[in-house]
């Protein structure tokens, strides 16, 4: 996985390594959550230390929102955007189903 910038040189590409199932529960856990991303109708909890060394470009986006609002995200479906967060977070890879 990798995003690219518009010249098509690597902009942001994660570490890939072994499941961090650990991890993957914060997102089941939002009452410590700092940060908010709205995609469509649902929304997700974030946490801008972990954005801020495992997705900086996401950690970027959240910096620019007023605390206390949400990110919003369009032109992707949540579930899109949720198997997204879950390979930032814990490095799991959606299924290619």
């Amino acid at each position: 996985i990798q995003i690219l910038n518009m010249k098509g040189k690597p902009f942001w590409s994660p570490k890939v390594g072994p499941k961090d199932d650990e991890i993957l529960k914060l997102m089941q856990l939002d009452g410590n959550a700092d940060a908010y991303f709205l995609v469509g109708e649902q929304k997700f909890p974030a946490y801008r230390c972990i954005l801020q060394v495992k997705a900086p470009m996401l950690h970027d986006l959240v910096e620019k929102v007023e605390k206390g609002r949400d990110v919003e995200i369009e032109g992707v479906s949540p579930s899109v955007f949720e198997a997204l967060l879950r390979f930032v977070y814990g490095r799991e890879r959606p299924n290619s189903d």
